[in-house]
């Protein structure tokens, strides 16, 4: 979907604020890789269980707020939320999709420079993230 020749790969832990009557930091993974070839890259992003209710309702706003400012669509696929959005400038349209996978939550996003991804095309990419869960 994406192409071969991935390249810009990265890694990275972080965590997110704190939660009330929480001790603990929530953390959140993130692996996102970039395909020269075609202007475009895709962002997986996991808050790993085990979760807790207030947890994954956190993880999940967290998830979804962080990026639907300018948003043009939204799916729900029996629980897995995909919406796509246009930037105001129009570089590197996305579409994403967001989702408790077993008590983790998982969001995984695709974006390109030189097409519009469409909200089918990210869920194919949450459906091949969430089959390694």
């Amino acid at each position: 979907m994406v192409g071969a020749g991935a390249i810009g790969t990265q890694y990275l832990v972080e965590e997110l604020p704190l939660r009330r009557k929480s001790k603990e930091p929530t953390r959140l993974h993130t692996c996102a890789w970039s395909v020269k070839e075609t202007q475009s890259a895709v962002e997986v992003q996991r808050v790993v269980a085990p979760l807790d209710t207030t947890a994954l309702e956190f993880a999940f706003a967290t998830l979804t707020n962080r990026a639907k400012r300018h948003q043009d669509d939204e799916q729900d696929f029996n629980g897995i939320l995909c919406w796509s959005e246009l930037k105001p400038n129009r570089q590197f349209p996305y579409a994403a999709c967001v989702a408790n996978v077993k008590g983790n939550m998982l969001k995984v996003q695709f974006r390109s420079n030189t097409g519009t991804p469409t909200i089918l095309q990210a869920k194919l990419l949450f459906d091949q993230a969430m089959a390694g869960i």
